[in-house]
């Protein structure tokens, strides 16, 4: 990917300009002997001083107890290829990127942001089922319907990107790239018609699909549901904004002690990307979601206070 190149540019930017493939060729090879080099070293101090090892080896394993993430590396490639344009959403379904939803909640234990994520997400899956145009409030079904519901090996299926075509304000065709890391806010119709705006605004946290069976007794087949799991944004109410008023609305996260600060969202819901820009002047709060959680990127322990809707 874009890593690649810049290791290619790197290598460039070391030749004299004169006959740079060559130059470019060997020094790759020298890398790679470089890195030989250092491997065998590595393998004759872990033979010679089997504590170092030890110690090396219970930090690699503490690394992979880490908190597994939602959300994809960068430096992960994953082929999405052309889009066409009748399509509302292009999402791969790619299989090279399994979670297993048990693991994911263990490791994630304690984390407002994954409390009762798996009722909502057999709500979302069987609202999508029952009413395929609209993916419910969260709140329509039993214990024993949820219970009819299977996720095929417990497992969701994480994506890097999501493509949305749409159509422009001057009616021209358009195309937004979402991915959950820098391009992640997005807008779609206001689920309650009372709320003085015709848009809501949300945070995708992860981009998945999942294979999903409803036993009903009638010997159903299996389906893939692409799914995006988000945190929802707020209109300040308080704020008065608007074309008259000359402001851009304002909005904040859901405070994540609130049942609707987290959900589920079928990307055919999904209008486009939104630009969203911090209120820098009211600075950060912890209030909204407390601690380290997967809702935020790696290492980060606060929100904005506001935010401002471009339009």
């Amino acid at each position: 990917g874009e890593l690649e190149h810049r290791r290619v540019k790197r290598f460039y930017a070391r030749t004299n300009k004169n006959n740079a493939v060559r130059q470019m060729t060997r020094l790759e090879r020298r890398e790679q002997a470089l890195r030989r080099m250092i491997r065998k070293r590595s393998q004759a101090e872990a033979r010679q001083n089997p504590s170092k090892f030890n110690a090396s080896h219970s930090k690699q394993s503490a690394a992979a107890n880490k908190k597994v993430s939602p959300r994809l590396d960068f430096a992960e490639s994953e082929a999405l290829p052309f889009t066409a344009p009748e399509y509302h959403h292009h999402i791969s379904h790619s299989r090279n990127f399994p979670m297993n939803i048990t693991s994911f909640l263990a490791s994630n234990q304690g984390d407002p942001a994954v409390e009762d994520f798996y009722p909502k997400l057999q709500e979302h899956i069987l609202g999508r089922l029952h009413h395929p145009t609209w993916s419910g409030d969260g709140n329509e079904f039993s214990n024993e319907e949820c219970s009819k519901l299977v996720i095929l090996n417990n497992r969701m299926f994480r994506h890097k990107v999501m493509r949305i075509n749409y159509t422009t304000y001057d009616v021209r065709r358009g195309q937004d790239s979402i991915n959950s890391r820098n391009h992640a806010d997005v807008m779609v119709l206001a689920r309650n018609e009372d709320s003085g705006h015709p848009f809501e605004y949300a945070r995708i946290i992860g981009i998945f699909h999942v294979d999903a069976i409803y036993n009903n007794g009638a010997g159903s087949a299996p389906n893939t549901y692409d799914i995006l799991w988000v945190r929802w944004y707020r209109r300040d109410t308080s704020y008065r904004a608007g074309f008259k008023k000359k402001r851009l609305h304002r909005i904040g996260f859901v405070p994540s002690d609130e049942p609707n600060a987290f959900g589920f969202l079928d990307p055919d819901e999904v209008i486009r990307a939104a630009h969203i820009i911090p209120a820098f002047y009211y600075g950060g709060t912890e209030t909204l979601l407390k601690g380290l959680s997967v809702a935020r990127d790696e290492g980060e322990v606060d929100d904005w206070h506001y935010f401002y809707v471009n339009l």
